[in-house]
C-alpha cells in the first residue's frame, strides 16, 4: 500500500515545508512583537547582513535558506559581539 506521503513530489513536499516554516515565522514575529520586541526579518542572507548594522540584540537563524546557509551571518554576528 503506497501512502499519499510516498507519492508526493518533491516540489509538493517542499511547498509544504514553506508553508510550515511561514506559519512559525507568523507566529514567532507575533509573539516577539506582544513581548516589545522590533521584529526585523529577512528572507536572504544579503538581506539580513544588510540589516545587522542596525544594532541587532539577538537573533533567531534558520540555518538554511533556500540554497544558502547562515554561515556568513554568524560570523558577522560573532565579529559584533567581539567588539562589544
Amino acid at each position: 500500500m503506497t501512502s499519499a506521503q510516498d507519492t508526493a513530489s518533491p516540489s509538493r513536499q517542499g511547498a509544504s515545508s514553506r508553508v510550515v516554516v511561514s506559519v512559525i515565522l507568523a507566529e514567532l514575529e507575533l509573539l516577539l512583537s506582544e513581548a516589545g520586541a522590533e521584529v526585523i526579518v529577512s528572507q536572504t542572507v544579503q538581506d539580513a547582513l544588510a540589516k545587522t548594522d542596525e544594532g541587532l540584540s539577538a537573533a533567531i537563524l534558520d540555518f538554511a535558506l533556500l540554497s544558502e546557509t547562515v554561515e556568513p551571518m554568524t560570523a558577522q554576528l560573532n565579529s559584533d559581539l567581539g567588539s562589544c
